[in-house]
């Protein structure tokens, strides 16, 4: 018996690896313990979120491995994407010998949809049933239905562009909701219209929700109320989840939003609570 539990016994990687290609970054700490997934928002890179946030530094001084997803063009991944990027994610942590007793994951924006995908994908795998410990979104746009209606609604007055160039990109991967229901149902992490939770329920997982709703400036901005926010979506499916019995943890934030530059954003990465996010992985 001590013989067999010698030989299952894994001992992980005691020297660091840094690798950056098209697909993604991994930094990986000498005697690393647990490792932390991240996307970035829809356009945004490896690079941005370093620049924006100094969640990868803080987690790295604490022996928290960093893998950074660089997929930043998809509010969903449709199955066949799912699948290629999960295998990529398990065939890294196993050639690379990278401990996957405690696993997170993180996402802003767009990436944060993609993390609560990836993580529903994990926890089929056996051995991530119970390490999955974890995921946070910050600001997503969860309901992908509303989200439709939201810029069809305001793309008669967008005069940027932005919003057609939005709604285009739902209409050609996934379609118009008033038509293509179903699809809607399969790949938005969340529907307010039906209260469909499903694809966010995780047994042995916490999820931890950002948004900041920054009322005035968003009415000053964008003329824009609560109700038509990504956080309005996300506190409704927060208090569905813990009516449910699912660990839900709702944080609205209160002049946190900045970019990099100074200027004023609610819809940004600095809205995290950095060294909280450390402490509950370290703690998980």
């Amino acid at each position: 018996m001590i013989f067999l539990s010698f030989l299952n016994c894994r001992n992980y990687t005691e020297k660091g690896i840094n690798i950056d290609n098209e697909k993604f970054e991994l930094i990986v700490p000498e005697k690393h313990k647990e490792l932390l997934i991240l996307f970035p928002g829809f356009g945004g890179t490896n690079e941005s979120i370093k620049t924006e946030c100094n969640i990868v530094k803080k987690a790295l001084k604490q022996k928290i491995s960093i893998l950074i997803l660089k997929n930043n063009r998809n509010f969903f991944l449709e199955k066949k994407e799912l699948e290629k990027l999960g295998e990529t994610v398990v065939e890294l942590i196993d050639k690379k010998n990278i401990n996957n007793n405690k696993v997170f994951i993180g996402g802003f924006s767009a990436g944060g949809n993609l993390g609560l995908q990836l993580g529903k994908y994990l926890i089929k795998k056996e051995k991530y049933k119970n390490n999955l410990k974890g995921i946070f979104i910050i600001d997503s746009p969860i309901d992908l239905e509303q989200l439709y209606l939201k810029y069809e609604k305001s793309v008669v007055e967008d005069e940027s562009g932005s919003i057609k160039y939005f709604l285009n990109i739902l209409e050609k991967q996934i379609g118009n909701p008033k038509k293509d229901f179903e699809k809607y149902k399969e790949y938005s992490p969340y529907l307010s219209s039906i209260e469909y939770t499903k694809n966010v329920e995780f047994e042995n997982t916490e999820l931890i929700f950002y948004t900041e709703p920054a009322l005035k400036f968003r009415k000053d901005n964008f003329n824009q109320n609560f109700e038509n926010t990504n956080g309005y979506q996300i506190k409704k499916l927060s208090k569905l989840l813990n009516q449910k019995d699912f660990k839900s943890k709702y944080i609205e934030t209160e002049n946190k939003g900045y970019r990099k530059n100074g200027m004023r954003n609610p819809h940004s990465w600095s809205i995290m609570n950095e060294n909280k996010i450390v402490e509950w992985i370290k703690n998980n």
